[in-house]
C-alpha cells in the first residue's frame, strides 16, 4: 500500500490467505468500522513492513493488536514514533503498566498514566513520554527490523512487575532476530550503565545486528544473550569491547562482525584464559585492533574464517601483526576486500597449516599471487582488481607458473 487512504479493517479480515502487508507513506492504516468492535477483528497476517509512514505509536500499537499471528515486523522512518516497548503479557494495549528502569544510573523511577484534558500522558520526574509517540509491540514477534534514521527513538523500559531486569524489549520472549539501523538514541537508557542486571533484549535472541547506535558504550547490556549465535556491529564510534569475552564464554556465538567501530578491540581487555568457545567467523575493518597477539591467542583454536575488508589505513602488515595472524592455526579461509592502500599480503601464510581458501579483491597493488607461491594447503584462491571475483582451484595457479 503506497500513499493510499486508510482501509476498513473488515476488508482485511476477509482476506483469509493474506500473509504480508507492506505500507509506505501513509498517514493512517485502518479506518474505523461502523457498528463493529475492533476487538473482534483478527487478521492472519504474519509479516508487516512499514516505511515513511506518519502513523502515531498509539495508533500502530492498536493496529498490531489485530494480528495475533504477526511474527516479522519492519519499521523505518516513521517519525511520529518516539518510544518503543512491549505489551505486558495478560494485559491490553491500554492497561499495560510501565516502569522506567533508572537503576542503570543507580536510581529507580516510575511512570504512571494520567489523563490530561482527555489525552493520555506518561510522566516521570525527568522524562515525559506522550502516549501518541509510544509504540507497544505484541510479545509474539520473532524477527524485527528497526531502521533508517529514527534520530530520537528510545527504548522505554516496560514491566508489569516493575523489575529492572524485565524492561526494554525483553517482553519479546520469542524474538530470534533483531536488526537496528541508525537509531542513535535507542539504547540511551543503558549508555552509562556498568550494571549486568539491566538488559534491553530477551535472551531468546540468536542474531543481533546494530549499526549507528551511538549511545551504547560497552557490550555489558548484551551479556544476558546466552543464545546469541551472530553479532554484527557497525558505526558505533565510542563502543569498546568490554563484555565480548563474557559473550564468547557462554559458548554459542559463532559469527562476529565489527566495522567502523575503532575502539572495539582496543578496549576489549582480553583475559589470559578463555573457556572453549565456538566463534568460527570474524569480519573486521580494523587490522591494527584485531591482529593483537593476546586476542589471536585466545581465538587460535576456533576461528576458521577471517575477512578483512575496507581497512582504510593498512599498507603493510607489521611483524607483530603477522605473528598474531600465525597464531590462528585453525584458519581455513582468509579474505581481503577493498583494502585500497594494501601493497602486499602478510608473509608467512605457510604457517597457517589448515588454510584452504585465499581471496583478494580490490586491494591496491595486489594483482597476482605472491612470488613465493601459495601455501601448499591452499586449494581455492582468487585475486581481482575489483568487481566480480572468480575463485579458482589450485591447479590453475600451477598452470600460470608454467
Amino acid at each position: 500500500m503506497y500513499v493510499c487512504p486508510p482501509l476498513p479493517l473488515d476488508r482485511f479480515q476477509a482476506l483469509s490467505s493474506l500473509n504480508t502487508i507492506k505500507m509506505s507513506c501513509m498517514d493512517h492504516v485502518f479506518s474505523p468500522v461502523e457498528g463493529g468492535d475492533h476487538a473482534e477483528f483478527q487478521v492472519p497476517v504474519e509479516v508487516i513492513e512499514m516505511d515513511e509512514c506518519r502513523v502515531s505509536g498509539k495508533e500502530l500499537t492498536q493496529v498490531l493488536s489485530y494480528f495475533p499471528k504477526l511474527s516479522k515486523l519492519s519499521i523505518s522512518c516513521c517519525e511520529k514514533i518516539a518510544w518503543i516497548g512491549v505489551v505486558a503479557l495478560g494485559t491490553t494495549t491500554t492497561t499495560t503498566s510501565l516502569s522506567r528502569c533508572s537503576s542503570c544510573n543507580g536510581e529507580k523511577g516510575e511512570q504512571t498514566v494520567k489523563h490530561r484534558e482527555g489525552q493520555d500522558v506518561i510522566e516521570e520526574e525527568e522524562t515525559t513520554i506522550s502516549a501518541e509517540g509510544l509504540l507497544l509491540l505484541p510479545p509474539q514477534i520473532q524477527e524485527m527490523r528497526i531502521g533508517r534514521y529514527f534520530e530520537s527513538l528510545s527504548c522505554v523500559l516496560l514491566s508489569d512487575d516493575k523489575e529492572a531486569t524485565a524492561g526494554g524489549l525483553q517482553g519479546l520472549h520469542s524474538l530470534r532476530s533483531l536488526h537496528i539501523l541508525r537509531c542513535p538514541k535507542l539504547l540511551s537508557s543503558y549508555s552509562s550503565s556498568s550494571s549486568t542486571t539491566c538488559f534491553p533484549f530477551p535472551n531468546s535472541l540468536q542474531s543481533l545486528r546494530f549499526v549507528g547506535v551511538q549511545d551504547i558504550k560497552t557490550l555489558l547490556p548484551l551479556t544476558n544473550l546466552n543464545s546469541l549465535t551472530e553479532l554484527e556491529i557497525g558505526e558505533c564510534e565510542d563502543l569498546i569491547g568490554v563484555g565480548l569475552w563474557h559473550l564468547l564464554a557462554q559458548g554459542h556465538l559463532t559469527k562476529l562482525s565489527v566495522k567502523e567501530t575503532p575502539k572495539f578491540f582496543l578496549g576489549s581487555d582480553p583475559p589470559q584464559e578463555l573457556p572453549s568457545h565456538p566463534l568460527q567467523e570474524l569480519r573486521t575493518d580494523d587490522v591494527a585492533g584485531f591482529l593483537d597477539p593476546p586476542i589471536c591467542a585466545l581465538l587460535s583454536s576456533s576461528i576458521i574464517k577471517l575477512v578483512i575488508s575496507s581497512d582504510k589505513d593498512i599498507e603493510r602488515f607489521t611483524k607483530e601483526q603477522e605473528e598474531a595472524l600465525w597464531l590462528l592455526t585453525s584458519l581455513r579461509e582468509l579474505e581481503f576486500w577493498e583494502c585500497k592502500r594494501l601493497q602486499c599480503l602478510p608473509s608467512g601464510l605457510h604457517k597457517l597449516p589448515n588454510l584452504k581458501k585465499l581471496l583478494v579483491n580490490g586491494c591496491g597493488a595486489i594483482l597476482s599471487p605472491p612470488k613465493e607461491g601459495l601455501p601448499s594447503s591452499v586449494e581455492v584462491w582468487g585475486i581481482s582488481r575489483g568487481g566480480a571475483l572468480r575463485p579458482r582451484r589450485r591447479g590453475y595457479f600451477h598452470s600460470l607458473q608454467k
